[in-house]
């Protein structure tokens, strides 16, 4: 029987990126394991790539399709929860934003009594993470595994841009980065894409 020194249950977006760093000691035994396919059909393959099909993907053979409970919030709905069920998890079906939070949430967790949460200690951790093309501030991680497009530079669709326009007409504020300091107002958001492709955990 085969031994192990980790066992990595869930290969989405956390379980990806713990079972390769744990991989990066050559001594360490890792297992994955993921209740998804192991073979992807090739035409979900292919729509798993191309950005702009993240919709068709929703409903499909590697989406769980989970449901909410009702929620009170909204007159007891039941929301629509899609989870990716493959390798590399959710970050193969989400709609390519990449937003950190709120600096309020990680400052909340450390009021609350988790040392260490607060935002300028996780900061850091998600510059080391991040490779973000355009510098908006202190703020922005380059040179780290996860490339962030911003997607403002890169011929946005005119309806967008005109979306993005009347905002500003209307008095909205323009934020140049959603990570930024000013997560309040329109703008363009930076997408985990590389060379045209999604850019995902697996």
């Amino acid at each position: 029987m085969d031994t192990y020194d980790f066992i990595v249950v869930g290969v989405g977006s956390a379980g990806c990126v713990l079972a390769n760093r744990l991989s990066e000691n050559p001594k360490a035994k890792v297992l994955l394991l993921e209740a998804g396919p192991s073979q992807i059909p090739p035409e979900i393959e292919n729509r798993i790539e191309i950005p702009a099909l993240w919709p068709t993907l929703l409903g499909s053979a590697v989406d769980w399709g989970y449901r909410s409970v009702p929620q009170p919030g909204l007159s007891e709905r039941v929301t629509y929860e899609p989870r990716g069920k493959l390798a590399g998890g959710t970050s193969n079906l989400y709609v390519l934003m990449h937003s950190r939070g709120h600096p309020s949430d990680y400052d909340g967790w450390a009021e609350q009594g988790c040392a260490g949460w607060d935002y300028r200690s996780v900061l850091p951790y998600f510059q080391k993470l991040e490779d973000q093309e355009d510098g908006t501030g202190p703020w922005v991680g380059k040179g780290g595994p996860i490339p962030l497009l911003n997607a403002g530079l890169h011929g946005p669709n005119p309806t967008s841009v005109a979306f993005i326009e009347a905002c500003r007409e209307l008095g909205y504020l323009y934020t140049p980065d959603f990570n930024g300091p000013q997560m309040e107002g329109v703008g363009c958001h930076n997408v985990n894409i590389r060379d045209g492709m999604r850019f995902s955990a697996r």
